[in-house]
């Protein structure tokens, strides 16, 4: 039980950091939701061409790894979810599933935190600054957005 715990809380640790920090999919699975493909984001961060060059290449470089993991997670969460309902699967059985899910969110959490980071290195302070701020907007919009809802 130790274990699960512990597991749970280094995901949302990760999890955490990677929301907080400069996670391409933090708010969902739409395209537009990545900083680097949202044209608005792009022109108030004013990149060079040789930024956004560098941008779609760290992209690029991490795509198929990214969304490897994200289909294991898929397959994970079926699994699961299937053994779950299965009344002749065991505890053991279903927290090994339940391990595994969760070591991959873990792992996908981590190359999207990584990628970001690698992308931070390509912005100047002031754009770092001018990033920041655009994420702040954006998270007060999305909790003004849930109020009203």
């Amino acid at each position: 039980m130790t274990k699960v715990i512990s597991l749970l809380f280094v995901t949302f640790l990760l999890f955490s950091f990677a929301t907080y920090g400069f996670s391409g999919k933090q708010y969902g699975k739409h395209e537009n939701r990545n900083w680097w493909n949202n044209t608005k984001v792009l022109d108030q961060l004013k990149l060079t061409d040789q930024q956004k060059g560098k941008i779609d290449e760290i992209a690029s470089s991490n795509k198929e790894r990214l969304d490897n993991l994200r289909s294991q997670i898929k397959t994970y969460h079926k699994e699961l979810d299937e053994s779950a309902k299965n009344p002749n699967s065991t505890r053991d059985q279903i927290l090994s599933e339940f391990d595994q899910l969760e070591k991959t969110r873990g792992e996908l959490r981590k190359v999207e935190f990584e990628m970001s980071m690698e992308m931070r290195e390509v912005l100047t302070p002031e754009q770092k600054t001018t990033l920041s701020g655009i994420k702040e907007q954006h998270k007060k919009r999305q909790g003004s957005e849930k109020c009203d809802e």
